[in-house]
């Protein structure tokens, strides 16, 4: 049997307002104009730092003379979308994909996709 008591029940999910307003202060975060600071001491310290010794020993090997080219897209990949990525992991994501390398101390495996047409029968 049901009852009306008159009260309201307290609502179990949030109103279009409450959903609105928070989606607002979301892309206010995103799209704030705030100044993006390059973190060199930080990106230096992790490429120079123990556990990155033999990938700095690999990349001044194989990259000795092309390393401030290098460096150069790093932070402008890094101004241009104002991300903090260190180094290794934009080596490995962008530049050795962009630039076929054959990275030994690759951690994640890049899948390509090669879509071939099916011929009907």
């Amino acid at each position: 049997m049901y009852i009306n008591t008159g009260q309201q029940s307290p609502p179990t999910s949030p109103t279009f307002s409450t959903v609105t307003e928070n989606i607002q202060n979301e892309l206010n975060v995103l799209t704030s104009e705030k100044h993006f600071v390059l973190d060199k001491t930080h990106l230096k310290n992790d490429f120079y730092s123990d556990p990155n010794f033999e990938k700095g020993s690999w990349f001044f090997k194989h990259f000795l003379i092309q390393r401030h080219d290098i460096q150069k897209q790093f932070y402008d990949y890094i101004e241009i979308h104002k991300v903090q990525i260190l180094f290794f992991d934009w080596f490995e994501l962008h530049y050795t994909s962009e630039h076929h390398v054959a990275y030994p101390f690759a951690s994640i495996k890049h899948a390509y996709v090669l879509l071939q047409s099916v011929p009907k029968h």
